[in-house]
C-alpha cells in the first residue's frame, strides 16, 4: 500500500509538473483590464468560465486518460496477477469517479447559474 501511494504521489508530482507550462500557456485567461462588468467575470468567455474550461477539459479529461491507460496497462501486463488486476478495477473505478463528479459540478453550478441568472458557463 505504502508502495502504490508513493507510485500515486509521484505520478500526480509528476504531472503536474509537466502540465504547468500548459496553466502558464493560458495568458487570456483575464478577460478585461478596466470597465470589467460582472458578465466579464462569470459569462462564458469570462474568468470562471475560462477556469471552469481549463480545469475540466485541458486538466481533468487527459489525467482520466492517462489514468484509464495505466490500468490498460495494468491489465495487459499482469493479467495472471489477482492482485494487479483489482489494482487496474480500482484505478479505473475511481478514474470514473473522478470524471463523474467533476462534471457532476460543474452541471450543479450551470443549472444554479441559468436559473438564478442569465449568464451561462458552458463554452
Amino acid at each position: 500500500m505504502k508502495r502504490t501511494l508513493l507510485l500515486v504521489s509521484t505520478l500526480f508530482t509528476s504531472l503536474t509538473i509537466l502540465l504547468l507550462p500548459v496553466a502558464s500557456v493560458r495568458a487570456d485567461l483575464i478577460p478585461c483590464t478596466d470597465d470589467c462588468t460582472f458578465a466579464d467575470f462569470l459569462g462564458p468567455d469570462g474568468l470562471v468560465g475560462k477556469i471552469v474550461h481549463f480545469l475540466l477539459f485541458d486538466l481533468a479529461a487527459p489525467l482520466a486518460a492517462i489514468a484509464f491507460a495505466w490500468a490498460g496497462i495494468l491489465f495487459v501486463v499482469y493479467s495472471g496477477n489477482d492482485g494487479k488486476r483489482s489494482q487496474a478495477k480500482d484505478i479505473i473505478w475511481y478514474a470514473v469517479i473522478g470524471l463523474a463528479l467533476a462534471l457532476a459540478a460543474w452541471l450543479i453550478v450551470n443549472t444554479i447559474f441559468t436559473t438564478l441568472t442569465t449568464i451561462t458557463i458552458t463554452q
